[in-house]
């Protein structure tokens, strides 16, 4: 039995797939230290967590199909088998990460599931959070939903209403349904601003809240799912009218070449957000976030940086992306993908 076992459940945009990258890459070192990232819950994402945790209309089609054809309780059933072959008779700590276990895995019943699978194999489940300011969170997000499939360009930031928060943005409900099914005390809250992070880095924020203090030895992979500069967005949305997500019951392969191709070419700071938008928009989380900082951070005087310089006071002029403007980037993302 594990001594301990450290459930990294995102949030999502917090640097969740390089976190990811880096236990995979590292597998093997870091199991011979004592630290067990597992296969058979899919990597480098444990994605079968989620598909395994979450309700059914919380799981979107590319997910789905990572079934195979299996119904959710023969799914269930095989990833309790699968894990339980895995990590009998293991020990050491145990490491799992997957941040649709902060936006998908919503229900408290989907939240006992995911503590049913895991508990036996444990003395203890820690879980991991770290939160990032809702704009930044949302910007990211954006690009993220490009790569996605999204074929249109809906307004950046929405303004929800204060009784009406997403759950996603909403990191005091988040934190406090985890905690009531893990118990406060097993709850490690981090928040993602570069000042507050180990060396400005996640990765090795992460490592060193699982309890590695040495880090020479690690690979550190590179960023990864980076947001891309608005012309790189208004293109994508137009490919993605025409280039389906899925491909004979699983994810489209030439749209994951594409999108690392437009990675490598165009990554930048997202699309064009105004600094007012900014601050009204962070205004409509201030009681969730005060809640979280309470609770959590009693010490800070608020839970996140009230920096908004970077962010444009005016909007800058962007001309509309021409027919020689996608013909340039297509011979440049084609003669990167192929």
């Amino acid at each position: 039995m594990f001594d301990v076992c450290f459930l990294h459940i995102g949030f999502e945009k917090t640097g969740t797939s390089s976190i990811q990258q880096f236990l995979h890459r590292n597998r093997n070192q870091l199991a011979q230290r004592g630290y067990y990232h597992p296969l058979s819950l899919d990597v480098p994402n444990n994605t079968y967590l989620y598909v395994y945790a979450a309700e059914e209309e919380r799981i979107n089609e590319v997910h789905r199909a990572v079934r195979q054809g299996l119904s959710p309780e023969e799914f269930r059933a095989k990833v309790e088998r699968d894990l339980e072959m895995e990590l009998s008779g293991r020990s050491g700590t145990l490491v799992l990460s997957n941040e649709h276990l902060h936006s998908e895995v919503r229900s408290h019943a989907g939240i006992e599931r995911l503590k049913r699978l895991i508990e036996p194999y444990c003395k203890k489940i820690v879980v991991v959070a770290y939160l990032r300011r809702q704009d930044r969170t949302a910007i990211s997000q954006y690009s993220t939903a490009l790569k996605s499939g999204m074929d249109h360009l809906p307004r950046v930031l929405g303004f929800p209403r204060a009784d009406a928060i997403d759950y996603y943005y909403d990191y005091a409900l988040v934190l406090e349904n985890y905690a009531s099914v893990f118990g406060r005390e097993q709850m490690e809250v981090r928040v993602f601003e570069p000042e507050l992070l180990t060396s400005g880095n996640a990765v090795l924020d992460f490592a060193g809240a699982i309890g590695l203090g040495d880090f020479a030895w690690l690979e550190m992979p590179s960023v990864a799912n980076a947001s891309l500069r608005p012309i790189a967005l208004r293109f994508l949305a137009e490919v993605n009218k025409r280039l389906p997500v899925l491909h004979r019951g699983g994810a489209n392969p030439a749209r994951a070449r594409l999108i690392r191709a437009i990675e490598q070419h165009y990554s930048g700071g997202g699309p064009t957000v105004l600094r007012s938008e900014a601050e009204a928009y962070f205004q409509a989380f201030a009681e969730t976030n005060e809640r979280v900082r309470a609770e959590y951070f009693p010490s800070r005087t608020a839970l996140f940086s009230d920096d908004f310089s970077m962010y444009p006071v005016k909007a800058p002029d962007e001309k509309p992306l021409t027919f020689e403007d996608a013909a340039r980037m297509a011979a440049i993302l084609w003669a990167s993908s192929v």
